[in-house]
Protein backbone atom coordinates (compact mmCIF):
# COMPACT_ATOMS: atom_id res chain seq x y z
CA UNK A 1 0.00 0.00 0.00
CA UNK A 2 1.49 3.42 -0.98
CA UNK A 3 1.30 6.47 1.00
CA UNK A 4 -1.15 8.30 -1.21
CA UNK A 5 -3.20 5.67 -1.06
CA UNK A 6 -2.86 5.32 3.20
CA UNK A 7 -3.49 8.83 3.12
CA UNK A 8 -6.66 8.32 1.06
CA UNK A 9 -7.68 5.79 3.38
CA UNK A 10 -7.59 8.00 6.75
CA UNK A 11 -9.54 10.94 4.94
CA UNK A 12 -11.97 8.39 3.97
CA UNK A 13 -12.36 7.24 7.26
CA UNK A 14 -12.24 10.19 9.21
CA UNK A 15 -14.68 11.79 6.73
CA UNK A 16 -17.34 8.31 7.68
CA UNK A 17 -16.49 8.98 11.36
CA UNK A 18 -16.90 12.71 11.41
CA UNK A 19 -20.56 12.25 9.25
CA UNK A 20 -21.62 9.62 11.76
CA UNK A 21 -20.84 11.84 15.11
CA UNK A 22 -23.00 14.54 13.53
CA UNK A 23 -25.48 12.28 12.16
CA UNK A 24 -25.81 10.93 15.87
CA UNK A 25 -25.78 14.49 16.88
CA UNK A 26 -28.51 15.06 15.15
CA UNK A 27 -30.32 11.99 16.07
CA UNK A 28 -29.72 12.76 20.04
CA UNK A 29 -31.25 16.51 19.55
CA UNK A 30 -34.68 15.16 17.31
CA UNK A 31 -34.98 12.71 20.49
CA UNK A 32 -34.40 15.54 22.98
CA UNK A 33 -36.86 17.80 21.05
CA UNK A 34 -39.36 15.52 20.74
CA UNK A 35 -39.45 14.38 24.03
CA UNK A 36 -39.58 18.29 25.39
CA UNK A 37 -42.13 18.76 23.21
CA UNK A 38 -44.20 15.38 24.33
CA UNK A 39 -43.79 16.43 27.46
CA UNK A 40 -44.85 20.07 27.39
CA UNK A 41 -48.20 18.65 25.59
CA UNK A 42 -48.99 15.81 28.67
CA UNK A 43 -48.24 18.62 31.33
CA UNK A 44 -50.43 21.01 29.60
CA UNK A 45 -53.02 18.33 29.72
CA UNK A 46 -53.15 17.21 32.79
CA UNK A 47 -52.74 21.16 34.44
CA UNK A 48 -55.84 21.94 32.37
CA UNK A 49 -59.07 21.55 34.14
CA UNK A 50 -61.09 19.42 32.18
CA UNK A 51 -64.63 19.41 32.82
CA UNK A 52 -65.39 15.71 34.80
CA UNK A 53 -62.14 16.92 37.12
CA UNK A 54 -64.31 20.31 37.77
CA UNK A 55 -67.18 18.31 39.16
CA UNK A 56 -65.59 16.20 41.20
CA UNK A 57 -63.64 18.77 42.74
CA UNK A 58 -66.43 21.06 43.14
CA UNK A 59 -68.51 17.56 44.59
CA UNK A 60 -65.59 17.25 47.12
CA UNK A 61 -65.74 21.04 48.31
CA UNK A 62 -69.51 20.71 48.71
CA UNK A 63 -69.35 17.46 50.58
CA UNK A 64 -67.89 18.94 53.97
CA UNK A 65 -70.59 21.45 54.90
Amino acid sequence: MTQASQIALSGFVAFGVGWNVLAVGVLLMATLTMATIVSVIVHRLRSSPSVASQGVRQRAVRSPR
